[in-house]
């Protein structure tokens, strides 16, 4: 039975795609990008997240895990030999505690994710496998991606694309479209956040070239990539995807990585005005290309 490594299940989401949609959130990641809104699927491990202002004091993670304690009324992990074993969680009344990683079987998923099919219906929506990187995952999607297939269910892919293209091949036949995301147009950007931009363009022209309906999403982050905006313009014009969505950057994930007890290194980094997404927009049309702001 084909398992996947999950973070979240998420049903009735609106962002995903079109429609009404679940989005699987696959756990793991082979980018490291510091702006990252999702920062619990970048580990391939299970992760501990603990939110202080749920917190009420009960002591019960205490009894549970050693690795808890409170100094002067603050709650502490020591994340440094925390295992995840998700004990703490379990026995947490009021969720400051939650669990980021745990395997499932692609027939529960199934089992899940068909409760909404009329939804998916009536909306034109379906299931998206997003993540972290869901190919690094890729047997186990193409298993979830072809059941759906075979109940009716659209499958949307969404990946940053750094992976072999035979990992592409495995849940190609299954898809109803691809939302792919590209961070930056030069080899330096992609040094930064750890991949490989020739690799991802080539698997973002076979995409295209596939047949699939492949939507080019560009996070526009300050001071990492919004200069590059003209050159992705460029890029883009010859390789005509079906869309680009401009996504711009927020700081919505900023409280994801005080729960995970790590440092966010965009939290003081201002978003565009909507003057400046204005113009991004123009410049890509008059590349001829179908262009959005947030997708």
């Amino acid at each position: 039975m084909k398992e996947l490594f999950i973070s979240n299940i998420q049903r009735f989401s609106v962002g995903d795609g079109p429609g009404i949609r679940t989005t699987v959130f696959m756990k793991g990641c082979n980018l490291h990008c510091p702006w990252c809104h999702n920062p619990e699927t970048i580990s391939a491990k299970a992760d501990v997240l603990f939110t202080s202002s749920r917190c009420t004091g009960c002591g019960r993670c205490i009894t549970a895990c050693p690795n808890h304690t409170v100094i002067s009324g603050a709650h502490h992990i020591d994340r440094g030999v925390c295992s995840a074993c998700g004990k703490c969680v379990q026995l947490c009344p009021s969720g400051a505690l939650e669990l980021s990683g745990r395997s499932i079987s692609v027939d529960q998923i199934v089992k899940e994710v068909l409760e909404d099919k009329e939804f998916y219906q009536a909306s034109d929506g379906g299931v998206t496998l997003s993540g972290g990187e869901p190919l690094l995952q890729a047997d186990g999607c193409a298993a979830l991606a072809q059941t759906l297939q075979q109940q009716n269910v659209p499958v949307l892919l969404d990946t940053a694309g750094c992976v072999p293209f035979s990992a592409f091949q495995k849940v190609l036949p299954y898809l109803s479209m691809c939302y792919f995301d590209v961070k930056s147009v030069n080899e330096q950007g992609y040094r930064i956040i750890g991949g490989n931009l020739s690799l991802i363009l080539d698997n973002l022209k076979k995409m295209v070239a596939s047949g699939v309906p492949t939507v080019v999403r560009i996070p526009v982050i300050p001071h990492f990539n919004a200069h590059q905006l003209a050159d992705f313009a460029t890029v883009l014009q010859d390789i005509s995807p079906t869309r680009v969505d401009l996504l711009p950057f927020h700081r919505m994930g900023s409280g994801k990585y005080t729960a995970l007890g790590s440092d966010y290194a965009y939290a003081n980094t201002p978003s565009l005005s909507p003057e400046e997404l204005l113009g991004y927009q123009t410049l890509f049309m008059k590349h001829g290309l179908t262009v959005t702001i947030g997708g």
